[in-house]
């Protein structure tokens, strides 16, 4: 194992992890000396991390083998940011606003002729999300000048 890593350090190469299923290899035993093993891998550079930077490795079903085989997802392109990028949340109290309704009156009469149904229900759920968020930012900081002028007031 020792020269294993050698090597690994020597050429700069990087495991990539995995996904899921950490285990590679099983004994396959039933009972309690049953044995699981993370023992394949996927390893890369750092130069191809960077023209391949988003990367998963995928711990396959293993069919006639004791070893799982890997499945490495490559993607191409920029390098997504996934702290930034936290998910949209829809806030049930939004749908008691009156503007609410309107803004998603807006983005859902907008028809363009999609072929595609599924397309378009993407597109519209995309567009509603965009709207939503740009909405909740404007009345956001609306709300924080109401505060600011009202405590004014009381001061």
């Amino acid at each position: 194992m020792e020269g294993f890593r050698e090597v690994l350090a020597k050429r700069n190469l990087n495991d990539l992890g995995w996904k899921c299923e950490k285990f590679t290899w099983s004994n396959r035993h039933g009972d309690e000396s049953s044995t699981k093993e993370r023992l394949d891998r996927a390893v890369a550079n750092s130069a191809w991390i960077e023209v391949f930077n988003e990367v998963w490795v995928e711990i396959l079903a293993a069919r006639t083998s004791d070893h799982k085989p890997i499945l490495i997802h490559v993607l191409k392109g920029k390098k997504r940011n996934w702290v930034k990028n936290q998910g949209f949340k829809y806030e049930a109290n939004w749908a008691l606003e009156e503007d609410c309704e309107e803004v998603m009156r807006h983005v859902w009469n907008k028809d363009e002729g999609y072929v595609v149904p599924l397309e378009k229900v993407v597109t519209f759920l995309d567009r509603s999300k965009k709207a939503l968020l740009l909405w909740s930012r404007q009345r956001r900081r609306g709300g924080e000048r109401e505060i600011e002028e009202k405590t004014r007031v009381l001061q």
